[in-house]
């Protein structure tokens, strides 16, 4: 088990923000388009007041969650739901992230079970908005799953929090089948082991 927290200190200072290049215009149109693919139940499911309970409701293992599941959108909303993720994520973390979600048809075969199972399931993966992201100043959104959590929040089109996060990776290595060798956070992995052994 490989796992790492990401953690990015809130900026509140409005030229702190101007300088950091962080203009979540595309962030809020991405999330917008995203929320217009949605159904009027979807909606209802996915989004939530910003000030509400369910923001600091998070965790990374596998449980049942509130929000919209990939196994609860089509092929359409799924694109422009990872639309979102990559105006929040560099390539690297895209990819790693998108790396990770995959992980779980490697411990269903791992774990022996059936190919139906929903426990060790790719889709088993959540997004939450908090407020809306076409009229308010302040809203965020969530990403999360097993051994994934991503929480975003912006103000004024400026990111000010994109914590918690956190991405695990189980198995840190695959050891055996198609992906064999595949060491989703090995960079971060030996960064860890370096300074523990300084």
């Amino acid at each position: 088990l490989s796992q790492s927290f990401l953690s990015c200190h809130s900026q509140t200072d409005t030229k702190a923000r101007q300088n950091t290049g962080a203009n979540l215009s595309d962030m809020a149109k991405a999330a917008d388009v995203f929320l217009q693919t949605l159904s009027e139940k979807q909606k209802t499911k996915i989004q939530f007041g910003f000030n509400e309970e369910e923001r600091y409701n998070w965790n990374y293992v596998p449980r049942s969650r509130k929000g919209v599941s990939l196994n609860e959108m089509t092929d359409k909303q799924i694109r422009y739901a990872f639309a979102l993720l990559k105006t929040a994520l560099s390539d690297t973390g895209f990819n790693k992230t998108n790396s990770i979600i995959q992980l779980e048809n490697v411990l269903r075969a791992v774990e022996n079970r059936p190919a139906n199972d929903t426990h060790r399931d790719p889709g088993n993966y959540s997004f939450s908005i908090f407020g809306n992201p076409a009229s308010d100043a302040i809203w965020g959104w969530r990403l999360e799953g097993h051994h994934v959590a991503f929480n975003f929040s912006s103000e004024d089109n400026h990111l000010v929090s994109g914590t918690p996060g956190f991405l695990g990776s189980n198995p840190a290595v695959v050891l055996s089948g198609p992906e064999k060798g595949k060491y989703i956070l090995k960079d971060e992995a030996e960064l860890g082991f370096a300074l523990l052994h300084s």
